[in-house]
């Protein structure tokens, strides 16, 4: 999982609290100032429509941004609306608390717009790098792959280096008494697995998949031992992960007969 991808929602989330929290301070001290004429909320849907368009093309999921940023501005409106209701002391129906929060107060109506604008930009993000021949490549490989023995690998850099050749892979690294990469990873081991445990750090021990662009970095952590794979489209997820689980069974294996011939 693309871990901007994840972490964009809860973040957008934490700024919805802000400006709405923002809104009730601003509201407290001051009268209304609506909205007038009420039909000038029709441009900010306008404008919703055009980010999508920048933002994806004229395709389906545009019109869906732009349904997810209306309901996005509606919400919050409601939100404020509640809450303007709350600080002046005169309860509403949430019908008119709506109402209220959508044009009784210019500054709150600017900040919906703000947030449904960058929930677009959000919804946006989530759709990119996604194309279909990527798509369809993750669970199926386009041509059979045979993958390697790694059980019968008398090394780690044996084991790593196989792994490596797989057509799809574009790096492979073990790390666990020494640290021993192939590809992309191979001329500065250290420095890959100081990247990879830096987002394990986010991510935790156990198996990971994080989204990079078009290819996928697969990783497996325990406390002193790393396997990590960088797959691009052209092998299937299964098969990638049938492969890490063969590198760290192979790690396991010979960490154990190293620690039986000492």
């Amino acid at each position: 999982m693309n871990l901007g991808r994840r972490e964009s929602w809860p973040a957008l989330i934490i700024l919805g609290v802000g400006l709405l929290t923002l809104s009730l301070v601003l509201k407290a001290n001051q009268q209304d100032l609506p909205l007038q004429p009420t039909w000038l909320m029709a441009i900010p849907v306008v404008i919703y429509v055009f980010v999508q368009i920048i933002a994806q093309g004229p395709t389906a999921l545009a019109l869906l941004g732009v349904v997810v940023m209306i309901l996005a501005h509606v919400f919050l409106a409601l939100l404020m609306g509640l809450g303007y209701s709350a600080v002046e002391g005169q309860p509403r129906t949430v019908y008119e608390a709506l109402q209220g929060g959508l044009w009784a107060y210019i500054p709150g109506t600017a900040l919906q717009f703000a947030f449904a604008c960058l929930t677009g930009f959000v919804v946006a993000a989530s759709h990119e790098n996604r194309p279909e021949s990527v798509g369809a490549t993750l669970d199926e490989d386009p041509q059979p792959v045979l993958l390697p023995n790694l059980q019968d690998a008398p090394t780690a850099t044996v084991a790593v280096t196989s792994a490596a050749e797989v057509p799809g892979i574009g790096a492979a690294m073990l790390s666990s008494a020494n640290t021993v990469a192939a590809g992309a990873w191979e001329r500065d081991p250290q420095a890959a697995l100081d990247r990879i445990q830096a987002l394990g750090s986010r991510t935790g021990h156990g198996l990971n998949s994080i989204s990079l662009d078009r290819v996928c970095l697969l990783v497996r952590s325990e406390p002193g031992r790393v396997a990590a794979l960088l797959v691009g489209s052209e092998l299937s997820r299964p098969s990638a992960y049938d492969l890490l689980r063969d590198l760290w069974a192979a790690s396991e294996r010979l960490e154990g007969q190293g620690s039986a011939g000492s």
